[in-house]
């Protein structure tokens, strides 16, 4: 028997926790999700669970960490036994008709597969990776519609936006020449509302979008909605780059884009917060479709997405390893909830994987999460969030889906100065970051929310009391990790080459 309640996730890519008016951003307006946080639960501390779109997903949707499922990178699949969505057929059998529209990126299995009963607007397969833009539906409507397309291109750029995107001395955003009706959003969350038409009774549904994620190539008129000049940078723009680790600022989160001016870098986030109020706004038509068929009173609409963006924070740009700042974990996570009258807002340390769970009690259903990494809201302790560079991602299978690797999930064979971890473990006061193979990182989240001081950088400036508590949330990492023994044991291994904090 089902719920009380229907459920609709709808989920953006890339969106900083701080790109919602109800999340106290000054300047960007998203009035659509707001009111969902205006009957419903905003939550201001939930985190993914790694920086990346298909660890992060899978997460989501397993309830499970990413030592756990075994997708250590984009496009590297899950562990088998998971492939089969025990949670989304878990619905099913509760008697909802489950339905996903849009970006996948749960890698190692399909729609079906997963438990899904309608699916559409899903991405192609293309040498072994599902690119979020390259819809085959969608690439024959925008050739139906008079758009030439370079079918080398899996983004749909055309050679100019490309090149638009490579301009020295600019900023890698620009303006879209589809019109703002047959860009890709818009055009989502059509068919999502041509497959909700063909769903009668309780259903479960997701509706998963491709923006804010790069390349930043906006439709009118949201490519100019904000103006650089009203852009407030971020506190710690271009801040606390001393004293953290080399490796971070030799990627290209910093290179690509730290030789522009901070006019440049104003109007990079203008295009991105463009993009955000794009999303808000395909939020609004998909409430406005839920009233039309009076679903919307007995709906759990939920918004969240798989990771944040750095956009300038530390100079550096986008999110993935070997990065584990606050711009990219803290994702935001809005539910509204049938029959709540108030807006309620809920401090509570969040992981991504315990979302599905809380939002099934939303919805009056309890989802049996034995075996899980789900906890119970309010009594998770700490936060661990993870990123890998393994030398298994550097190039995918040619022709075919990447092949589960046992011995790469089940850390037997990361090898030392080709693969690297980095994973960090916070409360509400402190986080500490582990590299394996390089300096630490330790901050003050109270004293320092911008991590600009890395505590664990400089001996010189950690009194004894911080070096105590580096050590503590070194045993606190490990505990978090205990139920998979051979992650812990690897973990174990790094702490241990290090020693202790103070050495």
């Amino acid at each position: 028997m089902t719920g009380k309640h229907n459920i609709l996730i709808i989920m953006s890519d890339e969106q900083r926790f701080d790109t919602l008016s109800c999340c106290g951003s000054p300047v960007l307006k998203t009035p659509n999700i707001d009111s969902l946080a205006a009957n419903g639960v905003r939550f201001t501390n939930c985190n993914t669970s790694y920086p990346l779109c298909c660890p992060s997903r899978v997460s989501l949707f397993t309830a499970l960490r990413p030592d756990n499922h075994g997708v250590l990178a984009n496009w590297r699949p899950m562990k088998p036994e998971y492939a089969a969505g025990n949670l989304i057929r878990q619905f099913k059998n509760m008697g909802y008709t489950t339905e996903y529209t849009g970006k996948w990126h749960i890698t190692g299995t399909t729609p079906a597969e997963f438990g899904f009963d309608f699916y559409n607007a899903i991405p192609a397969v293309i040498n072994g990776c599902d690119r979020g833009r390259t819809i085959p539906e969608y690439r024959e409507y925008l050739k139906e519609k008079g758009y030439s397309l370079d079918n080398i291109d899996l983004e749909n750029l055309t050679q100019q936006e490309r090149q638009l995107l490579k301009t020295p001395g600019r900023a890698p955003c620009g303006t879209s020449r589809y019109k703002l009706e047959d860009y890709l959003e818009p055009w989502i969350t059509g068919q999502w509302k041509a497959a909700m038409d063909k769903i009668s009774g309780p259903f479960f549904s997701v509706c998963s979008f491709v923006a804010p994620h790069f390349p930043m190539v906006l439709p009118a008129p949201y490519d100019t909605m904000y103006k650089p000049v009203d852009v407030i940078l971020p506190d710690n723009f271009f801040k606390g780059i001393d004293g953290k680790p080399g490796s971070v600022y030799k990627e290209h989160f910093y290179t690509h884009c730290k030789d522009l001016s901070p006019a440049e870098w104003k109007r990079l986030i203008a295009h991105y917060w463009g993009f955000c109020k794009l999303i808000d706004d395909q939020a609004g038509e998909i409430i406005q479709y839920l009233k039309q068929r009076n679903l919307y009173d007995n709906t759990v609409v939920c918004f969240i997405s798989d990771h944040g963006d750095m956009m300038g924070s530390h100079g550096l740009l986008e999110k993935g390893c070997p990065m584990q700042y606050e711009e990219i974990n803290r994702i935001p996570f809005v539910l509204r909830i049938p029959d709540l009258n108030e807006s309620i807002v809920n401090d509570a340390m969040i992981s991504i994987t315990d979302v599905l769970p809380l939002i099934a009690q939303a919805a009056d259903v309890s989802l049996d999460t034995t075996g899980t990494d789900a906890v119970p809201i309010g009594q998770r302790q700490y936060i661990v969030s993870q990123s890998f560079d393994l030398d298994i991602k550097k190039g995918p299978i040619p022709g075919g889906i990447p092949k589960y690797i046992e011995d790469i999930a089940d850390f037997k064979k990361i090898k030392d100065g080709e693969d690297r971890a980095v994973i960090s473990v916070k409360d509400k006061k402190f986080k500490y970051i582990l590299h394996s193979d390089d300096t630490d990182e330790f901050y003050d989240l109270t004293a320092d929310p911008g991590e600009n001081i890395n505590l664990a950088g400089d001996s010189s400036h950690c009194p004894a009391s911080h070096i105590e508590n580096i050590n503590k949330y070194r045993k606190a990492l490990l505990d978090e990790v205990k139920n998979n023994p051979v992650f812990f044991g690897y973990l174990t291994a790094i702490i241990n080459k290090k020693g202790t904090a103070a050495e």
